[in-house]
């Protein structure tokens, strides 16, 4: 037996919710953009600095849609950026407002094998792998 699906406006909606420790007592938002989504939800809990944060990551995927397969890459990584920091100042988490990953190259021919990727000791990066329970790597990462 298949749902009826809801249409506001044209668009199909549905439910969203949290995947992590749900809380089905509280409020449900009916929204059909996971983008809107969690605009709203950050607006409810006044997370100011992450709503920030989460705009700016909207902002860069919708220019990664409309850029080349050869520009493209760069606004993705700033919109995962922007969403990573999203998500540890709505946690409370801190964190240096650096990208907390470096890079170099091997000696020899230039190629993506030798390619050297640095975790730093601070940043965004380090500050999601602690977020995460993951180890931070630092230093120590070869492609």
């Amino acid at each position: 037996m298949s749902a009826h699906k809801l249409h506001i406006a044209g668009k199909a909606v549905r439910l969203h919710g949290c995947l992590m420790a749900p809380d089905f007592r509280t409020q449900r938002v009916l929204c059909s953009d996971p983008w809107d989504f969690v605009s709203l939800w950050l607006k409810r809990h006044h997370q100011k600095d992450a709503l920030f944060y989460w705009e700016q990551a909207k902002h860069f995927f919708k220019a990664s849609a409309a850029l080349s397969e050869l520009s493209a890459p760069l606004t993705s990584y700033y919109c995962f950026l922007n969403a990573t920091k999203a998500l540890l100042a709505s946690k409370g988490e801190s964190f240096v407002e650096s990208h907390g990953v470096g890079g170099r190259s091997a000696d020899g021919h230039k190629s993506l094998v030798n390619e050297i990727v640095d975790f730093q000791g601070s940043g965004i990066l380090p500050a999601l792998c602690k977020y995460l329970a993951e180890p931070d790597n630092a230093g120590r990462f070869q492609v």
